[in-house]
């Protein structure tokens, strides 16, 4: 199954490999802008403009209808997140699912424009590199006040395929906050905004009440000012959301910064050719290899397949961990000279190599560090042609950086994954048998 980031980071490849004479170093690029400094502009479209804006342990993703999603892994704490305006004096609302005109993307941010009769709103989604959150501030250009409503259903729930229950919601008056939790406490999360001038009131009870039905809250948006809403999460007993918003919140600047900083030192590789669209792909297709690095609290580190929507199905595309897409990426981030990253991805797909059998494995939830992911589900060891790929781009690995270092601290781990390719291959034959119930490409 082919999925975004594998493609992306097969362009990466093919056309260094192709063009190689082309490829100057990043560091010779010192007056050229850096990849934070990419900008992609589009206009809106009747089947709407997907939106990604990803850190290492959240991510806000979706299309204007039916919304935004806010994930801090591995959870998702809201889907469904849409607006609407209202120009004081007039009678009707502006539903802002039709009234988006154009996304504005950098590596770092995306922003929405949203126009109706009197006014435009720029909607801009961040998340920060490392923290479980996210914030979407509003800036209104109107010669009258705007009223914002913010439309979302809570959620607070494991990505596919697990599960929390239990969930609750209550309003915070003293952060001006709505805050989910469960009775275990284990997962909790936030959305706070202090310029919430009114909200939907909430009632918990054992009497039919649903807690993933949409609410709404109104936003006082003064022109030419901003207005901040903020999103935190934690599936750790020692994280607290509101704790991390205030953080956030306290140190905005600084965490802009480091997000910048983050793409602006990737520039290692940079390909000139006579199409300027080409030029501006390579680009981002390092961006995306970058944004495809998620920390999820329970299991580490490494590169997930893509980004998508749910489809209310808590399953956004393919934004967990597949160790054949990471094998891809590598392939590309060793072109690109990013051995350091190439290092830590290898690492963590042999953190999981089956122990028994010496396979690598094929997919991993970002909810699987709650489950008997191995044992329960039949996904993790189901493709055989993995483990093949694995030793051959660790052998890429080894030629192209003459890093024989690495290669003996994970012996044992290769050593077992060519054992178990072995075990594939019938004896006195040359090729390997696909065993019952087992799949490859």
């Amino acid at each position: 199954m082919r999925k975004r980031f594998a493609v992306l980071s097969r362009i990466v490849t093919v056309f260094f490999c192709t063009s190689v004479g082309l490829a100057h170093p990043g560091s010779a690029q010192s007056t050229t802008p850096t990849l934070a400094d990419l900008q992609w502009r589009v206009t809106e479209t009747p089947a709407g403009r997907f939106a990604i804006v990803a850190g290492q342990r959240a991510m806000v993703g979706g299309y204007t209808s039916p919304g935004l999603e806010v994930w801090t892994h591995p959870l998702q704490l809201v889907r469904g997140y849409w607006v609407s305006f209202r120009v004081a004096g007039d009678t009707t609302e502006t539903d802002g699912r039709s009234s988006m005109r154009t996304l504005e993307h950098t590596p770092t941010a995306a922003t929405r424009v949203y126009a109706g009769p009197g006014f435009t709103v720029r909607e801009r989604v961040f998340t920060p590199v490392d923290l479980p959150a996210a914030t979407i501030s509003y800036v209104v250009e109107s010669s009258r006040p705007v009223a914002i409503t913010v439309h979302f259903t809570p959620s607070l729930n494991l990505m596919w395929p697990g599960g929390t229950g239990g969930q609750e919601v209550h309003w915070d008056s003293t952060h001006s906050a709505y805050i989910h939790d469960e009775p275990s406490h284990r997962f909790r999360g936030a959305i706070v905004s202090r310029q919430i001038a009114s909200h939907d009131a909430i009632q918990n009870d054992t009497r039919g009440s649903e807690f993933e039905r949409s609410l709404a809250f109104t936003l006082r948006a003064a022109v030419g000012g901003e207005t901040t809403v903020s999103f935190a999460g934690s599936s750790t007993l020692g994280e607290d959301p509101l704790a991390i918003v205030e953080v956030l919140a306290s140190r905005l600047e600084e965490h802009e910064q480091r997000a910048r900083v983050r793409y602006a030192a990737l520039h290692v590789l940079d390909i000139e050719t006579p199409d300027s669209a080409v030029n501006n792909a390579l680009r981002w297709a390092q961006v995306t290899l970058e944004q495809a690095w998620v920390c999820n609290p329970q299991l580490g580190c490494g590169m997930v397949a893509g980004y998508g929507p749910s489809r209310g199905a808590r399953r956004p595309q393919y934004a967990w961990f597949f160790a054949g897409d990471g094998l891809v990426a590598v392939d590309a981030l060793l072109r690109e000279g990013a051995y350091a990253r190439v290092r830590e991805e290898l690492a963590f797909i042999m953190r999981y190599q089956n122990k028994r059998t010496g396979a690598i494995w094929h997919e991993l939830s970002q909810s699987a560090g709650f489950l008997n992911w191995e044992s329960a589900y039949p996904y993790m060891f189901v493709h055989v042609d993995i483990s093949f790929d694995f030793l051959n781009t660790v052998r890429d690995y080894v030629q192209t950086t003459g890093d024989v270092t690495f290669a003996k601290d994970h012996w044992k781990s290769i050593q077992a994954a060519y054992n178990y390719c072995r075990s594939t291959v019938p004896q006195g034959a040359t090729l390997p048998n696909i065993p019952p119930g087992q799949q490859a490409r």
